[in-house]
């Protein structure tokens, strides 16, 4: 399993705006038939530092995100940066799934 980690940095003056966006984001995202799942979390960071949150969208290959990237990627970080200049930065990463652990 193939997880694409959306990181969004919000500056605090527009976490209200933010948390309004986000949904249709992530439906976008799911709209976009590259994922199985799409997963919205806050992270919890220092109260000195801008509010983030994690998405975290995931896809059964390497050759399926790749695909996502090369057709849609661009879009998604345009809607944001449209929406909010450099008030919200996104960081992305990938990881793959190597084992997942769970009680019995």
């Amino acid at each position: 399993m193939i997880i694409y980690n959306i990181t969004a940095v919000v500056e605090p003056s527009q976490l209200n705006s933010w948390q309004a966006f986000a949904p249709s984001f992530l439906e976008g995202l799911m709209k976009s038939n590259f994922f199985t799942a799409v997963k919205y979390c806050k992270i919890y960071a220092p109260s000195n530092e801008a509010p983030s949150f994690s998405i975290q969208c995931t896809t059964s290959s390497q050759e399926r995100l790749l695909s996502f990237l090369e057709a849609h990627a661009k879009g998604f970080d345009q809607m944001v940066a449209d929406a909010f200049g450099d008030q919200v930065l996104l960081f992305k990463t990938t990881l793959e799934e190597i084992q997942h652990l769970s009680p019995s």
